[in-house]
Protein backbone atom coordinates (compact mmCIF):
# COMPACT_ATOMS: atom_id res chain seq x y z
CA UNK A 1 0.00 0.00 0.00
CA UNK A 2 2.83 2.29 1.08
CA UNK A 3 4.01 2.14 -2.83
CA UNK A 4 1.02 3.45 -4.18
CA UNK A 5 0.51 6.14 -2.20
CA UNK A 6 4.44 7.27 -2.63
CA UNK A 7 3.69 9.22 -6.21
CA UNK A 8 0.62 10.90 -4.42
CA UNK A 9 3.25 12.46 -1.80
CA UNK A 10 5.58 13.35 -4.20
CA UNK A 11 2.74 15.27 -6.63
CA UNK A 12 1.46 16.88 -3.10
CA UNK A 13 5.27 18.55 -2.31
CA UNK A 14 5.40 19.41 -5.99
CA UNK A 15 2.15 21.38 -5.73
CA UNK A 16 2.55 23.06 -2.69
CA UNK A 17 5.93 24.88 -4.04
CA UNK A 18 4.09 25.80 -7.31
CA UNK A 19 1.49 27.28 -4.37
CA UNK A 20 4.22 29.02 -2.69
CA UNK A 21 5.52 30.03 -5.87
CA UNK A 22 2.20 31.61 -7.23
CA UNK A 23 1.53 33.48 -3.95
CA UNK A 24 4.95 34.98 -4.54
CA UNK A 25 3.86 35.83 -8.34
CA UNK A 26 0.85 37.26 -6.81
CA UNK A 27 2.33 39.25 -4.32
CA UNK A 28 5.38 40.72 -6.51
CA UNK A 29 2.59 42.02 -9.38
CA UNK A 30 0.56 43.29 -6.37
CA UNK A 31 3.58 45.70 -5.30
CA UNK A 32 4.73 46.41 -8.90
CA UNK A 33 3.82 50.11 -8.21
CA UNK A 34 4.86 50.26 -4.72
CA UNK A 35 7.79 52.87 -3.64
CA UNK A 36 11.09 51.24 -2.70
CA UNK A 37 9.50 47.46 -3.58
CA UNK A 38 11.86 44.84 -4.10
CA UNK A 39 10.17 41.40 -5.70
CA UNK A 40 11.14 37.89 -4.25
CA UNK A 41 12.33 35.23 -6.46
CA UNK A 42 11.86 31.33 -4.63
CA UNK A 43 14.53 28.86 -4.32
CA UNK A 44 13.31 25.41 -5.27
CA UNK A 45 14.82 22.30 -4.20
CA UNK A 46 14.35 18.74 -4.78
CA UNK A 47 15.17 16.13 -1.56
CA UNK A 48 18.17 14.30 -1.81
CA UNK A 49 17.57 11.23 -4.48
CA UNK A 50 17.47 7.80 -3.24
CA UNK A 51 19.41 5.28 -5.38
CA UNK A 52 16.57 2.67 -5.84
CA UNK A 53 17.52 -1.03 -6.64
CA UNK A 54 15.46 -4.22 -7.62
CA UNK A 55 15.90 -7.67 -6.12
CA UNK A 56 16.81 -9.88 -8.33
CA UNK A 57 14.64 -13.13 -6.90
CA UNK A 58 10.65 -13.51 -6.25
CA UNK A 59 11.59 -14.48 -2.41
CA UNK A 60 12.18 -11.34 -0.11
CA UNK A 61 16.43 -12.70 1.15
CA UNK A 62 16.80 -13.49 4.97
CA UNK A 63 19.98 -11.72 6.35
CA UNK A 64 22.53 -14.97 5.36
CA UNK A 65 20.81 -15.06 2.10
CA UNK A 66 21.23 -11.31 1.22
CA UNK A 67 24.49 -10.20 -0.89
CA UNK A 68 25.18 -7.65 -3.61
CA UNK A 69 24.48 -10.28 -6.49
CA UNK A 70 20.92 -9.93 -5.89
CA UNK A 71 20.21 -6.61 -6.44
CA UNK A 72 20.15 -4.97 -9.70
CA UNK A 73 20.74 -0.64 -10.00
CA UNK A 74 17.75 1.09 -10.94
CA UNK A 75 18.54 4.46 -10.53
CA UNK A 76 18.31 7.73 -8.42
CA UNK A 77 14.46 8.74 -7.44
CA UNK A 78 13.68 12.04 -6.06
CA UNK A 79 11.05 12.05 -3.79
CA UNK A 80 9.35 15.28 -3.81
CA UNK A 81 10.54 19.14 -3.65
CA UNK A 82 10.37 22.23 -0.98
CA UNK A 83 10.87 25.76 -1.00
CA UNK A 84 13.94 26.59 0.26
CA UNK A 85 13.63 30.46 0.55
CA UNK A 86 12.48 33.18 -1.02
CA UNK A 87 15.00 35.81 -1.56
CA UNK A 88 14.71 39.72 -2.61
CA UNK A 89 15.98 40.62 -6.00
CA UNK A 90 18.37 44.00 -5.18
CA UNK A 91 18.21 45.56 -8.47
CA UNK A 92 17.63 48.75 -9.67
CA UNK A 93 14.20 50.10 -10.24
CA UNK A 94 13.17 52.03 -12.22
CA UNK A 95 13.24 55.91 -11.19
CA UNK A 96 10.53 58.73 -11.11
CA UNK A 97 10.43 62.47 -10.58
CA UNK A 98 8.60 63.46 -8.50
CA UNK A 99 9.36 67.38 -8.50
CA UNK A 100 9.38 67.15 -4.20
CA UNK A 101 12.39 68.57 -2.43
CA UNK A 102 12.03 65.97 0.42
CA UNK A 103 11.95 63.06 -2.41
CA UNK A 104 15.24 61.21 -3.07
CA UNK A 105 16.28 58.34 -5.03
CA UNK A 106 19.16 55.81 -4.59
CA UNK A 107 20.52 54.68 -7.64
CA UNK A 108 23.13 51.46 -7.37
CA UNK A 109 25.13 51.58 -10.52
CA UNK A 110 28.45 52.57 -9.22
CA UNK A 111 28.90 50.13 -6.10
CA UNK A 112 31.43 47.59 -6.18
CA UNK A 113 30.40 44.02 -6.76
CA UNK A 114 30.88 41.42 -3.97
CA UNK A 115 33.50 38.61 -5.09
CA UNK A 116 32.33 36.13 -3.32
CA UNK A 117 28.61 36.34 -4.10
CA UNK A 118 29.47 38.23 -8.05
CA UNK A 119 26.20 40.58 -7.17
CA UNK A 120 26.52 44.08 -6.41
CA UNK A 121 25.83 46.04 -3.12
CA UNK A 122 22.73 47.90 -2.39
CA UNK A 123 21.94 51.05 -0.57
CA UNK A 124 19.35 51.45 1.55
CA UNK A 125 18.19 54.45 4.04
CA UNK A 126 18.17 53.57 7.94
CA UNK A 127 15.27 54.40 9.39
CA UNK A 128 13.91 54.54 13.00
CA UNK A 129 10.81 52.98 13.73
CA UNK A 130 8.53 54.53 16.63
CA UNK A 131 9.93 51.57 19.58
CA UNK A 132 13.54 52.47 18.31
CA UNK A 133 14.60 49.77 15.89
CA UNK A 134 16.55 50.04 12.97
CA UNK A 135 14.84 49.40 9.76
CA UNK A 136 16.00 49.83 5.97
CA UNK A 137 14.53 51.33 3.54
CA UNK A 138 14.66 52.14 -0.36
CA UNK A 139 11.20 54.06 -0.39
CA UNK A 140 12.59 57.49 -1.16
CA UNK A 141 8.78 59.26 -0.25
CA UNK A 142 10.00 61.42 2.35
CA UNK A 143 8.16 64.73 4.37
CA UNK A 144 9.34 66.98 7.08
CA UNK A 145 8.16 67.15 10.67
CA UNK A 146 6.92 69.82 12.66
CA UNK A 147 10.37 70.39 13.80
CA UNK A 148 12.72 70.11 10.35
CA UNK A 149 13.32 65.99 10.89
CA UNK A 150 13.09 64.42 7.33
CA UNK A 151 10.83 61.25 8.22
CA UNK A 152 8.59 58.80 6.28
CA UNK A 153 5.15 58.60 5.58
CA UNK A 154 5.01 57.42 8.71
CA UNK A 155 6.75 59.67 10.93
CA UNK A 156 9.66 57.29 11.03
CA UNK A 157 13.12 59.39 11.73
CA UNK A 158 15.81 59.24 8.74
CA UNK A 159 18.72 57.69 10.45
CA UNK A 160 22.05 59.64 9.07
CA UNK A 161 25.38 57.80 9.59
Amino acid sequence: MKKKLRGFYTAASGMLAQQRRTELLTNNMSNANTTGYKADQLSVRSFPEMLISSMGGETVPTESKLSMSNFSLVGGLSTSVYVQEANPLFTQGTLEETQLNTDISLVDENLPINEETGRQGSVFFTVQDGDGAIRYTRNGSFTLDGQGYLTTPSGHYIIRK
